[in-house]
């Protein structure tokens, strides 16, 4: 048996044709009513409140003058040379602390030097030695992260202790030793 519709003169295709054509209605009349609502006008702006129109600032005086204090306090942290750094390890005597992030210390780093985050060194001083002498490293051109650092651990009670002066990038400058990857995978 078949559809009334093959019956029909056109039978399917007629059928399709019908709805073609009322999908094509339907979509002009969407796209009439679309461009009607873009030519409608727009609302009129809203007056801003005073509060909003106010600049935020970006620090507080008190922040500022916090920033500033860390500042100075890390400008006093001790430093030492590579070329004395280089010595101590040669004796022993020193630890090495890269606390730049893991890509630039896989890229290169001062052999044995034992890789912690700033924000994580903090936590980590229990476990450091209190014989040797922990020096600080970064790439900063005023050891900041590394004098942060310093303060850290001065701050948790250790006095051996001391940023790299002129951090890795000096470091490298003065042709003394790097290693790359990941400790134990040379």
């Amino acid at each position: 048996m078949t559809t009334p519709q093959t019956n029909r003169p056109g039978g399917q295709g007629q059928w399709l044709g019908g709805f073609a054509a009322g999908v094509l209605v339907v979509g002009l009349g969407v796209g009439v009513w679309w461009w009607m609502q873009e030519k409608k006008e727009p609302p009129a702006p809203q007056p801003v409140p005073e509060t909003a129109q106010q600049t935020p600032q970006t620090a507080t005086p008190a922040e500022d003058h916090d920033h500033a204090a860390l500042e100075a306090e890390i400008a006093k942290v001790p430093r030492i040379s590579p070329d004395a750094l280089a010595e101590e390890l040669k004796a022993g005597t020193a630890v090495v602390i890269d606390v730049r992030d893991q890509r630039a210390y896989i890229g290169g780093h001062i052999p044995d030097a034992m890789q912690i985050p700033l924000q994580f060194v903090e936590g980590e001083i229990p476990y450091f030695p209190k014989d040797k002498k922990l020096v600080t490293y970064c790439s900063c051109p005023a050891e900041e992260t590394s004098g942060h650092a310093v303060l850290m651990l001065q701050k948790g009670g250790l006095t051996n202790v001391a940023a790299l002066q002129g951090g890795y990038d000096l470091w490298v400058s003065m042709k003394l030793p790097t290693e790359t990857g990941l400790p134990g995978k040379k």
